[in-house]
């Protein structure tokens, strides 16, 4: 049966051990592949197979990076 091939969010989030509103916001930026059908993420089981979980954190922040200090004038 085709939707076999298919799981729901919350068997997603027990799959990738995260939590569901976090594999929604996956499924609505795209970055995990998903249709919405009646109010509902159906996503394919190959896909959460090929998922990587984003790192966490800023991914613009520069490890090291310090603010210089603005010197005062004599």
């Amino acid at each position: 049966m085709i939707l076999d091939s298919f799981c729901t969010a919350r068997e997603a989030a027990k799959q990738l051990d995260r939590s569901i509103p976090q594999v929604v916001r996956y499924c609505q930026t795209g970055k995990l592949q998903a249709e919405l059908m009646a109010d509902r993420w159906l996503i394919s089981r190959e896909a959460i197979r090929e998922f990587e979980i984003p790192k966490r954190g800023n991914p613009n922040w520069v490890k090291g990076y310090k603010r210089s200090a603005k010197k005062k004038k004599k």
